[in-house]
């Protein structure tokens, strides 16, 4: 099976690309700019430009959809950046995946869509195993889009699997290959993790959970298979 990864280059996106590739996948990495990963055949593409997008997509079985805007929502004009790169990028490789008869697609979603920060949206109850959506940010916006998105296209393809995983705070337990931009956005690591005991209100805004990135990996791969 031949599986297109989308942000590629991006800390959990090379960490996904290669756990796939440890597991007998052929893996596509496929970026707005060439991964410094050198074992893993990439193409340069702009998602939220629809023809590359299709192009991007040629030849593959299944597609892992990682590339996004992850940065803040500073004010109203990153957050309408943000809004729109993530909306339209994954349409993009939605309908692409679709047009070239890939029937599998496993994406990030986040678990921002049910009210981070929550200081101040205070869940009635956790673990939030059944909260209603409930996003605050542009970011979650965009997430929580993307999942209605998955559903109309289910309805309207017999035969489609979609998978969006609610991905927590990822953690890292060093740096993947290759540095650069991925290396940069390392900073929530298991080392921070004494100075977080010191001050329990410090992690409320996500509720104190996170996910290791090897498991994100994992739950992509068996996504791929379930």
């Amino acid at each position: 099976m031949t599986v297109a990864v989308t942000g590629a280059a991006g800390a959990s996106g090379r960490v996904v690309a290669h756990h796939l590739q440890a597991c007998g996948f052929e893996v596509l990495g496929i970026d707005r700019e060439k991964g410094a990963v050198s074992t893993i055949a990439h193409r340069v593409a702009d998602l939220c430009d629809y023809d590359q997008a299709y192009r991007a997509l040629e030849g593959c079985n299944a597609v892992v959809h990682f590339g996004a805007d992850p940065h803040p929502d500073t004010e109203h004009r990153s957050a309408a950046a943000r809004f729109a790169n993530n909306t339209v990028s994954t349409f993009n490789v939605f309908n692409a995946a679709i047009a070239r008869g890939i029937p599998r697609v496993v994406w990030a979603s986040s678990e921002t869509v049910y009210g981070y920060p929550f200081e101040g949206n205070r869940p009635a109850a956790i673990p939030l195993s059944d909260a209603a959506t409930a996003p605050q940010t542009a970011y979650a916006m965009s997430k929580l889009v993307c999942e209605h998105l998955a559903e109309l296209l289910c309805q309207i393809n017999p035969g489609l699997t979609m998978i969006g995983l609610r991905i927590s705070n990822i953690l890292y337990a060093g740096t993947p290959e290759g540095g650069g931009q991925a290396s940069n956005r390392l900073r929530d690591t298991y080392d921070r993790l004494p100075e977080y005991w010191q001050d329990p209100d410090a992690r409320r805004f996500n509720l104190w959970n996170y996910i290791d990135v090897r498991d994100v990996a994992e739950a992509v791969r068996t996504s791929l298979s379930a």
